[in-house]
């Protein structure tokens, strides 16, 4: 299995949206377009209480830095 792709988070907007996009975007560029669609789904899906558990989710798909 390929690493996960890095994404850089520090600096960056605390909501929950500009996550998903920053992450879901990192995904798209290296072509995993299938684990994006599956990060997005997840998040808005499950109901995600929190900032925290949103980036539990994607850091199942991405190395957060």
């Amino acid at each position: 299995m390929n690493p996960k792709p890095k994404v850089k988070l520090i600096g960056k907007d605390g909501n929950v949206f500009s996550l998903v996009g920053t992450c879901t975007r990192v995904l798209k560029e290296k072509r995993l377009f299938k684990q994006a669609e599956a990060l997005s789904h997840r998040v808005f899906s499950e109901n995600t209480g929190s900032y925290q558990e949103a980036l539990r989710i994607c850091a199942n798909y991405v190395e957060i830095e």
